[in-house]
């Protein structure tokens, strides 16, 4: 077992479970530290770009950064996985050939387990990989649902910001 990969894949895991739970469940308005970097980084590199306010840059800014931020978690979740099932050249193995599988196919088990309940073509050996397996599930299934949570309210801000505008708007020209 190389213990390097498993730890630097633990990091990753609870790096990205932090960042996730201070952002979507904080009481304050902080993001979680990654999240928090990743949207000034953005927002400087935005604009620079735009060069004026009302710039479709800095207009799509906002939804980059979401989008960015979930991918972010998604892709260190699957990163993390990916680096503990690689710890153990035995830990997955072909349902097959019964041979261990490449480092390729155990990306592809982690992305299978990690966002669904996998297909069945790769399999842990072993009880601790199997354990492992159940928990790269939940924790997958925590973080999409985590991702889908925090993004429902800034879609239906953004959506009752817009019916009052229309309001507005339909008014008329003066007061």
């Amino acid at each position: 077992m190389t213990v390097l990969l498993l730890l630097a894949g633990l990091v990753l895991l609870a790096m990205v479970a932090y960042d996730a739970l201070a952002t979507t469940l904080s009481v304050g308005a902080a993001a979680g530290p990654l999240t928090s970097r990743l949207a000034r980084g953005w927002w400087r590199f935005a604009r620079r770009l735009a060069g004026r306010p009302d710039s479709p840059v800095i207009v799509s800014a906002g939804p980059v950064v979401l989008l960015l931020t979930i991918g972010v978690w998604l892709g260190l979740l699957w990163a993390g996985w990916t680096l503990v099932f690689a710890a153990d050249p035995e830990a997955v193995i072909s349902t097959a050939t019964r041979a261990p599988a490449s480092g390729w196919s155990r990306v592809y088990f982690t992305g299978f387990t990690v966002f669904t309940l996998g297909v069945g073509d790769y399999i842990p050996q072993g009880q601790p990989w199997e354990i492992l397996t159940a928990i790269a599930s939940v924790s997958g299934l925590g973080l999409v649902t985590l991702a889908i949570t925090y993004l429902m309210p800034v879609v239906s801000s953004v959506t009752a910001r817009r019916a009052q505008a229309n309001t507005i708007a339909g008014m008329g020209n003066t007061p």
